[in-house]
């Protein structure tokens, strides 16, 4: 798509700060949902280790919003098992087929 395109003609940076907050393309993808924008990020070379004027990463904008009781450990499974309608893509997957099955 139109990501694809900008980053392909370098006309987009993928590793430039905006002024307002120190915000990379992939903090903003991250923080609105956009995990296909993400995706696509990181496979173009994006960076999950830029910080932000707060200090944040992109993942750590993932973190921030977790409710205080919900703790994660290095021995905690790690993957993620998703099913249902995939006609916006919303659930990361890059196709819009069905899934009646669970896919991890």
């Amino acid at each position: 798509g139109v990501l694809e395109w900008g980053v392909e003609r370098k006309e987009s940076e993928l590793h430039e700060k905006d002024k307002e907050s120190g915000w990379t393309p992939l903090h903003r993808s991250i923080f609105y949902g956009h995990i296909d924008c993400a995706v696509s990020l990181l496979k173009h070379g994006g960076s999950l280790c830029i910080q932000d004027k707060e200090g944040l990463s992109a993942l750590d904008l993932i973190m921030k919003d977790r409710p205080a009781h919900i703790t994660f450990n290095s021995s905690d499974l790690t993957e993620l098992y998703t099913w249902g309608n995939n006609i916006n893509f919303t659930l990361g997957h890059c196709g819009q087929q069905s899934k009646k099955i669970g896919r991890a």
